[in-house]
């Protein structure tokens, strides 16, 4: 049994865990916790997530979160502190020990009720995202009913995601609107990301994939580039769309940028937009502890109008090139004009005092 899984005790199924593989070789790990745990049980549970560092965790225990999403504490109802102050309260447990490891996707509870399945992310010590789930849907008229109803949770084959919707098993449907809607990354992190979007534009010549590159600068409050900060680079693809993606902000605050055309690109011909766009973006964390951009701010060339959209207009100078050496071929052969025209007349000249 310890191949696949074991007991925290001999002789009981309270406190046990179980590994399996699912599809493209996921290894998950399932950590089923009692009601009520001691802190005993708590280094055992350490020691299994430590040992099995690959493995993806789901935590099941009876008492998580209460009815408004939020983890239980020694206030709240039927805590397990209020059966016995050796017993620990979730809040502790997670502080203490769930809290520590990376590899934890989920924790799935019930005990408190709910008529909708209730998700409630929370963030670890290394940033990853933790989804609290609840599922108890008990105290509703319709479960009085007869419906019969579980969770289905629907994961997908690398593991990442997983929608949860309960169904009736009376009814053969699912219940509850909404609830199908939910969607689980088990590969968020505490960080927010976004992606800075541009566009460039070519006129008196088709453009080409690849063939303009811009830079994204961080800088301070007053756009001075940040030079110790190497440049972020994107170039265009055929419709002129480029993109800095997954632009990271680690922590709450507000972040500044200049995004400018790349002078040490090697185009031909063209005269480019020399603009140069500040982006401001505010980062607020929500009661979970994730990030969130909240407000975005765009502005061009020094201007405090703000702008809807990052866009550059290059030209080709086609006829430019060719009318500077058309003009050097005309001046060429106006001066060789001249000099045939000059001889001429000398060697009139000289014949002429010959005779």
């Amino acid at each position: 049994v310890e191949e696949n899984g074991g007991f925290y005790k001999d002789n009981t199924s309270i406190n046990t865990y179980i590994c399996f593989k699912a599809s493209e070789n996921v290894d998950y790990l399932m950590l089923n916790l009692d009601f009520c745990v001691d802190k005993k049980v708590m280094r055992w549970a350490n020691k299994v997530i430590s040992s099995h560092p690959n493995h993806r965790v789901i935590v099941v225990t009876h008492a998580w979160l209460g009815s408004d999403g939020k983890i239980l504490n020694a206030s709240s109802y039927a805590a397990p502190s209020m059966y016995d102050p050796t017993f620990l309260n979730p809040d502790y447990i997670w502080e203490n020990y769930l809290s520590k490891h990376e590899n934890i996707d989920m924790i799935v509870s019930g005990h408190t009720h709910s008529d909708q399945i209730l998700t409630t992310p929370i963030v670890g010590e290394k940033g990853n995202v933790v989804h609290q789930v609840l599922v108890n849907n008990q105290n509703s008229p319709e479960h009085f009913k007869g419906l019969g109803n579980i969770a289905i949770m629907n994961f997908t084959a690398d593991g990442r995601f997983a929608n949860i919707a309960y169904y009736s098993t009376v009814h053969d449907k699912y219940y509850y609107e909404g609830s199908a809607d939910i969607k689980l990354d088990f590969d968020a992190t505490a960080s927010a990301t976004t992606d800075i979007v541009g566009k460039v534009s070519l006129t008196g010549s088709s453009l080409t994939e690849g063939e303009f590159s811009f830079l994204l600068n961080s800088a301070d409050s007053k756009f001075t580039v940040d030079s110790s900060k190497k440049p972020i680079k994107a170039v265009n693809a055929a419709d002129g769309t480029f993109v800095f993606k997954d632009v990271t902000f680690e922590k709450e605050g507000t972040y500044y940028f200049v995004i400018s055309a790349d002078a040490s690109a090697d185009v031909k011909n063209v005269n480019i937009d020399e603009s140069v766009y500040h982006v401001t973006f505010k980062v607020v964390k929500d009661r979970n502890g994730i990030c969130k951009v909240s407000d975005t701010l765009i502005t061009k060339n020094g201007s405090t109008e703000a702008q809807d959209k990052i866009e550059f207009a290059n030209v080709y100078e086609e006829s430019g090139s060719v009318v500077f050496w058309i003009g050097i071929a005309a001046c060429a052969i106006s001066a060789l004009g001249a000099v045939v025209v000059l001889v001429s007349r000398i060697k009139r000249k000289r014949a002429k005092n010959s005779n």
